[in-house]
């Protein structure tokens, strides 16, 4: 192995250890955002062994964002992510899955961007890579991007550098793996990926190695529409819109991508519809938060744009998602601008052309402060009380003597919630969304501790239990969610 080859795996493990900080520390080691608690829920189902969990009881009382309670119980979203999370979920160890991939992300940064930059700016742009906020944030959670990110700079790999058949069928597997995960950046980056691979290989005339590389995303496309028929009675019924349909029965097939007062199922900036100065404000959000977090400081995403216009290459997986993401009504911002995280390694490649090796020994030093400065302006902002949702009911059910048993969750009124610094700067917390805080405790498959909403009619309670839940020990939890407030006590 060359010696300039090395530094990476160093920047790899440091890059690690960042995201396990911010992990463990300022994220308590839980899933916070709606899409985090459903896709760890999933998990568990994948680690039992199961595709879905029994239906709910009352499913009513276990109504959750994007997680559908009936006539089985599963998430609304993609499987790809949840079933590479099942191992470690079933371990308990969840939180270190995106940790590990953000260092393999940080080594396939360099490894693509070799050939593109030279060794020496790869090396640099690995290192950007390692300790980048807009990355560390999402390598620190359980969102699916991290591991599409990782997923498609191997795809990359193949395509800018050639190799042998085994490296051509580990990028058809990286694609086939962000079809399973997150279908439309599959299409938005892994299509180019393919048609620029296979136009490789057609000229090549390497029929062997074309079949390695297209053929795996064929069949995951195939397992998509066969995974759709058995949860919705038809191949192209994706289970994110039936979710939102019924869950919008006034606003059908909103949850699409184009233009128009009937796209978008929720208000988004206090209006219903989507429309292109809409979709062009988000990009802008999405933009400064981008430049703004992309090295810990403003300018460094600027200067990274500037850089990579003398090598557009650079810059065509930003673009993709920028412009593919007008088309989607969802602004997207928690955890900053995830659905842009796909460019960013092309952008520290472009920032790594820079002169900036003139710091010498420097560089380094320079960077982690930068990337520190980012780190702690967010920091406050991503402790257990982010997004509505806390470890503290967690804590409580693990001391109670009782290895099984029922808690009810009576939410009470809201509060106001905001993060700025991550670009969301008006949120609600409601008891719908502190429920997140319930499903810590909650194991679809195995069900020794079972979280459902509160009923108001202290005899239909009594009912639910005797009908739903006899002999089984039960708790109230009590929330003022305005306060953020919680008491518990077990019913008679």
């Amino acid at each position: 192995m060359e010696r300039l080859s090395r530094p990476p795996f160093v920047w790899a493990l440091v890059s690690v250890a960042i995201c396990l900080v911010v992990a463990l520390g300022a994220l308590d080691g839980i899933p916070h955002v709606t899409d985090e608690v459903v896709y760890t829920l999933q998990a568990r189902i994948f680690a039992a062994g199961a595709r879905t969990a029994p239906a709910a009881d009352v499913p009513s009382m276990l109504s959750y964002p994007f997680w559908v309670t009936g006539p089985e119980s599963h998430a609304a979203f993609p499987f790809g992510w949840p079933l590479l999370l099942a191992p470690f979920e079933g371990l308990g160890v969840g939180w270190l899955l995106n940790p590990l991939l953000m260092g393999v992300a940080v080594l396939l940064t360099h490894a693509v961007g070799r050939p593109l930059v030279g060794d020496r700016s790869a090396t640099t742009a690995a290192m950007v890579v390692a300790v980048s906020p807009a990355l560390v944030l999402l390598g620190a959670s359980r969102m699916s991007h991290t591991s599409v990110l990782v997923a498609l700079l191997l795809a990359a790999w193949p395509v800018v550098a050639g190799g042998q058949s085994l490296r051509w069928f580990a990028g058809g597997l990286g694609v086939a793996y962000a079809v399973l995960a997150r279908p439309f950046d599959a299409l938005l980056v892994g299509g180019l990926l393919l048609a620029v691979g296979a136009t490789r290989l057609l000229r090549q005339r390497s029929g062997a190695r074309l079949a390695l590389f297209v053929v795996p995303a064929g069949l995951a496309a195939a397992w998509v529409l066969a995974d759709n028929q058995l949860l919705q009675g038809h191949p192209f019924a994706f289970p994110a819109d039936a979710f939102y349909d019924r869950w919008y029965p006034e606003r059908p097939d909103c949850n699409r991508l184009g233009f128009g007062p009937d796209v978008g199922c929720v208000p988004v900036d206090g209006a219903l519809g989507h429309t292109l100065s809409t979709a062009l404000g988000h990009a802008v959000d999405r933009a400064v938060l981008l430049d703004r977090l992309m090295l810990g400081v403003p300018l460094m995403g600027l200067a990274a744009l500037g850089a990579g216009l003398r090598r557009p290459v650079l810059l065509v997986p930003l673009g993709l998602v920028a412009v593919g993401h007008l088309f989607y009504w969802s602004p997207g911002l928690a955890y900053g601008p995830r659905f842009w995280a796909l460019g960013v390694p092309g952008l520290a490649l472009a920032l790594a052309t820079l002169p900036v090796h003139r710091l010498g020994r420097t560089l380094p030093v320079v960077v982690v402060a930068l990337s520190a400065v980012g780190l702690a302006y967010v920091w406050p902002e991503l402790s257990d009380r982010y997004w509505c949702v806390d470890g503290r009911l967690a804590r409580y059910v693990d001391q109670l003597p009782h290895e099984e048993g029922l808690v009810l969750v009576e939410g009470r009124g809201v509060r106001p919630a905001g993060w700025p610094r991550l670009g969301v700067e008006d949120f609600t917390c409601d008891p719908m969304l502190e429920f997140g805080d319930a499903l810590q405790v909650w194991d679809p498959i195995d069900g020794a501790w079972q979280p459902r909403h509160a009923l108001s009619d202290p005899s239909q309670t009594e009912l639910y239990r005797s009908r739903f839940q006899p002999g089984r020990p039960a708790w109230m939890v009590t929330h003022d969610v305005a306060q953020d407030e919680r008491s518990m006590a077990q019913l008679p």
